[in-house]
């Protein structure tokens, strides 16, 4: 375990950040080699860099993210492609999470927003690479899952990619929770961040219900948005089940399966499931009336 502690001075820090460096260098390497290499890519590499923020001095982050991106750059610059698309946006993702742990970030949105700028990097690249090597990553990553002959597949392409970025974070997060005690991050969301899930959550059902009617894509990734955020707004009624919650809990699903089975024929014939995230605000809004009840007992969510 003395590999992972710490660094003090300057020479173990530089050490560390090359050592991180140069398997930031290497895997990047394997992934223009090796076909779907990209999926561990993606899982790893944010590992690496959160690992890197978290022991090293605060100082050295802007050494270890110019190092990085120049070092993948070099050994990889016969072919960006992947390095574009997969490497550079989990280097930045692992940093950012690195960052917002210093920062005592609750976990939920130290999850969240790590993920979402792995998405927001991958669209950003999309057009780079179209005009560079006249690829569509999105065509090629439908033809390597086998899926571009599945009628409704671009629907759910920005979930799926934020599905991927949100594993390889939950693995960074597992294992530094688990391995450093000291840079563990709490899942109770303290003070005014308490009430951020159930709220997303409700916003962000509502806004995919809205646009399951306009745009799909968008609709879908906000209800993985609206599902991810409900999965915390649960862990405040865990902390706070009080009967008359549980019975609110449970008048609202059932009122949610009766709507989901009167209205979802009503939706375009892509979009119905997008109705289902009444689910989501039913788990949220006696979450969020946990929330104000603690408060007003005077507790705070553990």
């Amino acid at each position: 375990m003395r590999f992972f502690r710490k660094r003090i001075t300057p020479s173990e820090n530089l050490s560390f950040i090359a050592i991180a460096v140069a398997m930031d260098a290497v895997l990047s390497l394997i992934a223009t080699f090796l076909p779907l290499s990209d999926i561990f890519i993606i899982l790893v590499l944010p590992l690496i860099s959160a690992l890197t923020m978290v022991l090293i001095d605060k100082k050295y982050i802007l050494v270890y993210l110019f190092s990085s991106l120049i070092c993948v750059s070099l050994v990889t610059c016969y072919d960006l492609r992947e390095t574009l698309f997969y490497v550079y946006p989990s280097i930045l993702t692992g940093i950012l999470y690195g960052i917002l742990v210093k920062f005592k970030t609750p976990v939920s949105l130290l999850i969240f927003f790590s993920s979402l700028l792995s998405l927001g990097f991958n669209y950003l690249s999309i057009p780079l690479i179209k005009a560079i090597y006249s690829v569509d990553m999105i065509s090629f990553i439908k033809g390597v899952f086998g899926l571009t002959d599945y009628l409704y597949v671009d629907d759910i392409i920005p979930t799926f990619l934020f599905g991927i970025s949100l594993a390889g974070i939950s693995i960074t997060h597992f294992f530094i929770s688990m391995v450093f005690s000291e840079f563990k991050v709490s899942y109770g969301n303290e003070g005014i961040f308490s009430v951020v899930s159930p709220i997303a959550s409700i916003f962000f059902s509502f806004l995919a219900i809205l646009l399951g009617f306009y745009y799909v894509p968008v609709a879908y990734l906000f209800y993985a948005f609206a599902l991810y955020f409900s999965v915390f707004a649960s862990l405040n009624l865990l902390s706070f089940h009080r009967w008359y919650l549980m019975v609110l809990l449970v008048v609202l699903l059932i009122g949610s399966i009766y709507s989901f089975a009167i209205f979802n024929s009503s939706f375009p014939k892509d979009s119905p499931l997008l109705l289902s995230s009444l689910f989501f605000v039913s788990v949220s809004i006696p979450s969020l009336l946990s929330v104000f009840l603690l408060k007003k007992e005077g507790l705070t969510l553990k």
